[in-house]
């Protein structure tokens, strides 16, 4: 333009090249601002769309909690490259742009969604699953991976489990997100610091510098301590047959904030041996406790067969003077030994299936493995289509389980023998699933009356004490999202209720 004549802005963003060349890059009305930094939304569109693999892009901000503003690239792939996984398209673009530029998840897309204008339809985006290779998924392997797992997750506000080698800042972790995962971390007892966690970006590798496990009040293998801060009694959740607490995690976000939590952990995770009496076990147990809470009145709950372990607690508790004021049993349900064996162990090896393994086993199929040797037969089972390393992890649950099984129906046996000897005089809370985890079919039986049992036959030790609460979901999803959160809502009306 000469002197004095007019100029139009256009709202367009370009560079110059070496010969002079404009390169256009988007619209400079895309500027958006995350975590201190100007970000231009189109020079993200423009380098996404130099990749071969590439034929559309568009980059949003999405706040899906509130406050927790995240870089999110929605992509369309050509149909000539062969693009296989997001994780390309975030190396593409990390040699290309500056970190803070890098979307903290891509999404493939059949199309972006357009509105009757032609424009971007926003509203339509679906959010990012921020989903891992379950392929390469693996489990923690002790209790400080079991509690940095569900911080990460908690951090990140993903529904899913975390794998110990997964990276927390390509997960969508910033400096921000960082800062809030540490100070969690210091509340459950580690103690580790922001710029720990820049350097050691994967569970496996921060847990390794844990040291506060040597250190009084620090987090041990059987005592994890998942929330300290709070003026209220704290709550103690005791584990199922498998032995591990991260199923938790979820649950606990979601409580009352005022109140301190911990989770007993099996000790037969830690690789030993592990041949537990239950008597023992429970006194084990009560000592960690007390170690905590030295007096009552004590909040406990278990999950599945860990209420069984919660209520032997709370019995010996209060045979020993202290209160209980709060028993919760979450889908937990105590069987007689008269119930056929077959039935009993094919439920529970289900369970096992589904909540350790990515596998679909029928009860129809395991009915034809001997008794006594189902477990087993899932293993050889799964292990053609599992990981290595997966595998390995499995098996190290599956003694673990089997030593809680058998400890767990010794003790059943005692008290069905003689119930009117452990009659609990305090009140039970049962959240119960509205699915049981035998379909009809299966609970179809001469022992039908326990196996569908409403109070999970907890009425046998404490007769007109026993009070329900349906909750969502199935015995083995009801503690994941989205039921968890009808869990917490009915788990912490009964908190309030029991003080």
């Amino acid at each position: 333009a000469g002197e004095g004549e007019r100029l139009y802005r256009t709202g367009d963003l370009v560079r110059m090249k070496e010969g002079g060349a404009l390169e256009y890059l988007g619209r400079i009305d895309h500027q958006v601002k995350i975590r201190g930094f100007r970000i231009e939304l189109g020079e993200i569109e423009a380098v996404l769309e130099s990749h071969p693999g590439v034929q559309q892009s568009a980059a949003i901000v999405r706040e899906d909690r509130p406050g927790d503003r995240k870089l999110v690239a929605y992509v369309v792939r050509s149909q000539e490259a062969n693009l296989r996984a997001a994780a390309e398209l975030k190396a593409y673009l990390r040699v290309k742009l500056p970190e803070y530029m890098i979307p903290a998840a891509i999404v493939l897309l059949d199309k972006l969604p357009l509105t009757t204008n032609g424009k971007l339809d926003h509203k339509q985006l679906p959010p990012p699953e921020m989903s891992g290779d379950e392929q390469s998924y693996i489990a923690p392997r002790n209790a400080v991976e079991e509690v940095l797992c569900g911080l990460v997750a908690e951090a990140l506000g993903l529904r899913r489990r975390i794998s110990i080698h997964e990276n927390f800042f390509e997960l969508g972790g910033d400096s921000f997100l960082a800062v809030r995962m540490i100070a969690r971390a210091r509340e459950s007892g580690l103690n580790f610091s922001v710029k720990d966690l820049f350097i050691h970006q994967t569970v496996a590798d921060l847990a390794q510098l844990d040291t506060s496990a040597k250190h009084k009040g620090g987090l041990g293998s059987i005592l994890v301590r998942l929330r300290s801060a709070g003026s209220k009694p704290p709550l103690f959740f005791v584990h199922p047959m498998g032995g591990g607490i991260d199923f938790l995690f979820s649950l606990v976000r979601r409580l009352e904030p005022d109140r301190p939590i911990y989770g007993i952990r099996s000790g037969g995770l830690n690789g030993e041996a592990y041949h537990p009496e239950f008597d023992e076990l429970i006194t084990e147990y009560i000592g960690h406790i007390k170690s905590v809470q030295k007096d009552g009145p004590y909040f406990l709950s278990g999950y599945s067969s860990g209420g069984t372990i919660a209520f032997a607690i709370a019995l010996r508790l209060t045979q020993q003077g202290d209160a209980v004021a709060l028993l919760g049993q979450i889908d937990s349900e105590i069987l007689p030994p008269i119930v056929d064996e077959d039935t009993i162990e094919i439920m529970e090896v289900l369970s096992f299936a589904k909540l350790y393994t990515e596998e679909s086993v029928s009860a129809e199929e395991l009915g034809k493995a001997p008794r006594g040797q189902r477990l087993s037969y899932l293993l050889e089972r799964i292990k053609p289509s599992t990981s290595s390393f997966n595998y390995a992890q499995v098996c190290r649950v599956a003694p673990v389980w089997q030593a809680h099984r058998k400890t767990m129906w010794s003790f059943r046996a005692r008290i069905f023998a003689k119930p009117e000897e452990y009659r609990y005089p305090g009140h039970i809370i049962l959240f119960k699933t509205e699915q049981p985890v035998l379909d009809s079919a299966q609970a179809q039986s001469a022992n039908a009356r326990w196996l569908n049992s409403p109070t999970g036959n907890w009425e046998e030790f404490a007769p007109g004490r026993v009070h329900v609460r349906m909750i969502s979901g199935r015995h083995n999803t009801c503690i994941l999202e989205p039921h968890v959160k009808d869990l917490a809502l009915q788990l912490s009306s009964a908190l309030q209720q029991a003080e």
